[in-house]
């Protein structure tokens, strides 16, 4: 007799992994144009992947990393982290440098969110 179709497994489905997360530590603080003035920015970067060797390859490339960073947010000015539709967008931004750091330097990114824990602008 031939295999009927209930006999034919189905693939497994995909196990998704636990989120991994990672605080970029000490917190940034940078100085942002405000007009004629300047204010300072504070911001908790946090990281999620679900894969371990990428959170490896951030802790390897961290010292790269926060330099990137660092440059990216001292590049703006308070209007664009005023409204809450700046800050997501700096997000994105903040997502997109990891990871094309860590692409640059390992052959692939894997940094799936990132998070501010923490973001003051005085």
């Amino acid at each position: 007799g031939g295999a009927t179709p209930a006999a034919v497994s189905a693939p497994a489905p995909k196990v998704a992994k636990d989120p991994l997360y990672l605080t970029i530590d000490p917190a940034f603080v940078v100085n942002i144009r405000d007009g004629a003035r300047y204010r300072f920015l504070q911001v908790q970067v946090d990281l999620m992947s679900r894969d371990a060797i990428v959170i490896a390859n951030v802790e390897k490339l961290m010292p790269r990393l926060k330099g990137e960073l660092t440059m990216l947010y001292s590049a703006l000015d308070s209007e664009q982290v005023h409204l809450p539709e700046g800050r997501q967008a700096l997000q994105k931004n903040t997502l997109d440098l990891l990871n094309k750091v860590l692409a640059e330097e390992t052959g692939r990114g894997g940094v799936e969110a990132v998070y501010f824990s923490k973001f003051v602008v005085q």
